[in-house]
Formats: structure tokens, sequence, C-alpha cells
């Protein structure tokens, strides 16, 4: 089980439609018991305070529609709102995509957060959902949990109730936190039609992908056959609640094969757990999960593992 829930939550916010869209993915991460701390942060280009006090008027109104649009139940939730402001090289000229991140970054580490939710618009032109540069360098230094929620996907939804999640699974007890997290979130919206789908993806012996799919840095392979009794042995330790599981056994390279199951099923979610390794590594967050995260058709929650433990 996810050993601590999400008590700290970070959305930071950029003045967008497409960021605040972010915000209908909280309930599904809030804690059913015990209090909350969501706090909203946004960055501008100026340090008077005259400007940072306009910045948190914006988003205590954010959280004022927010609350009244979705009908929040908000009796063990605390808000609170931050603007940082930065001073650029240029005046009248905005800061840096880096410097954006950064501060997201230090107020995130400052703060103890547990999850940054996370919006991108990413690019056109392109097969694959490109992560923003603010969000790709937010998601590089952070050792927090990430949510990153696709603009588009939230606007075009008619309805956000998160009833079909997809768990990829490696063998491993850290990615098994993902299917028991999962778990807990169909339980608290109480969907009685909630389904999961969970993908064991066996990786390839050769091929540009085999290289990374190393079994001490971010796969636990399974012995061939083994995988559906693997997967049923976790599903019939839930059984008896109102989540219908599916069980899908592919071959290939896990990230591609991730995210097409998940347009394939229509899934709202894909939650993950990361085997990255920290520092200024490439795959902060790990191969699979930097893919997934690339290239989801849909929002990606990645619970960041640290020393056992699911951040």
């Amino acid at each position: 089980m996810i050993q601590t829930p999400f008590s700290k939550i970070l959305v930071a916010l950029d003045g967008s439609l497409t960021s605040e869209s972010s915000l209908r993915f909280l309930e599904p991460v809030l804690p059913a018991k015990g209090n909350v701390e969501i706090m909203l942060l946004t960055v501008v280009e100026s340090t008077d305070q005259p400007n940072l006090n306009t910045a948190e008027q914006y988003l205590s109104r954010v959280i004022s529609d927010f609350k009244i649009n979705l009908n929040l139940i908000e009796s063990n939730v605390n808000w609170h709102v931050e603007a940082i402001g930065i001073k650029t090289a240029e005046p009248g000229r905005p800061p840096s995509k880096k410097h954006i991140a950064d501060a997201i970054s230090a107020f995130s580490k400052s703060n103890e957060i547990d999850l940054i939710i996370l919006a991108s618009n990413g690019w056109s032109g392109s097969d694959k959902w490109l992560v923003g540069p603010v969000s790709e360098h937010v998601i590089q230094s952070t050792n927090a949990s990430v949510m990153l929620v696709r603009g588009d996907f939230v606007i075009q939804a008619d309805n956000l109730e998160v009833k079909k999640i997809l768990v990829p699974l490696d063998g491993s007890e850290d990615a098994e936190m993902a299917f028991d997290y999962a778990v807990e979130i169909l339980m608290k919206e109480n969907q009685q039609d909630a389904e999961m789908g969970i993908v064991y993806v066996r990786p390839p012996k050769d091929g540009p992908a085999s290289k990374f799919m190393r079994p001490n840095f971010d796969f636990r392979p399974l012995f061939q056959g083994n995988e559906f009794s693997y997967l049923s042995h976790l599903i019939k330790k839930n059984e008896g609640n109102h989540i219908r599981f599916g069980i899908t056994i592919e071959h290939g390279d896990p990230g591609p094969k991730i995210c097409s199951l998940a347009d394939e099923m229509q899934t709202q979610l894909i939650v993950i757990t990361s085997h990255g390794r920290g520092g200024k590594s490439k795959y902060n967050y790990g191969k699979v999960a930097d893919d997934v995260m690339h290239s989801s058709p849909v929002p990606v929650l990645i619970l960041r593992v640290l020393n056992g433990y699911a951040s």
C-alpha cells in the first residue's frame, strides 16, 4: 500500500484555462480521511508587491470558481495560494521556462510537497504528446510524485469521474504500490462500473528498447509463463469489491505498448510507479515512466518511489 496518502498537493497555474483544467483531477487523489493542504502556485515576472498581490487574488478566484463548479467537499481541505516573483535580466521580458520550473521545484522541496499536479498543452505536429518545457524541467528536478494532465483531454471530456484506470506492472513490489493506490482511488470514488486494466509487458531481448530494460534498473522480469498467475494473484486479493479487473500480457517496448492499450481501453488515468535514478539522470522517473509520460493519450500519475516507499 501507499505508506503516506498525499497530504500536501501543489498545483502550478500560469493563468491559462489549460493549467486551471488540471484542478479537475484533484478529487481522485484527495485522501478519504485526514487533512490535506492544497497549494496553488503561480510564478510572475515581477517582484513588486502589488503585482504579487494581484497574482494571489487570481489564485483565490480560481479556488472559489473551482469549489462552486465541482461542489468539492472540503471539510478536510486547507487551501493556500502563493505567487513567486522572478526578476528578469531585461525588464518587460518574461522569465525563462527553466527559471519558472526551478521556482516551482524549489517551492515544492521547501514545503515538502507530496504531489505536484501539472498541465501540459504539448505541441502539435507529432504523434507523441510532448511535455511542455516547464513541466519537463519540473519533472526532471523533483522527488515528489507527479500527475501530468493533458489540457485537451480534460477540456474535451464530458465527465471526469475516474471509472477506468490502467496500471502497468513489472513484477516488483514498487510497481504493486501503483496497483494498491489505483484500487484506493476506485473504491473511494465508489463507482459501481469501475474498471481496472493491469498490463504486463515482457521487454524485448534485443533492439533499442532492450538496452534500457535492465532488471536492476527499470524491470523485474517474471519467468515466461508466470505472468498471468502473478497478475491473477493480485486480483484475487481484491475480490469482493465492485471493481472489474482485466489482464493484458504484451511483448515489446513497454512504453508504447502501455500507451496504445490506454487508448484502446479509453481509460481516464494511468497510475505507474517510477524506478528512476535520482540526480541529473536523463530518466529521472525511469525509462518506461518517461515514455508513458511523453506519449500517453490520457493523464498520468507517477508515484515516485524513494527508499522502498511511494513519495
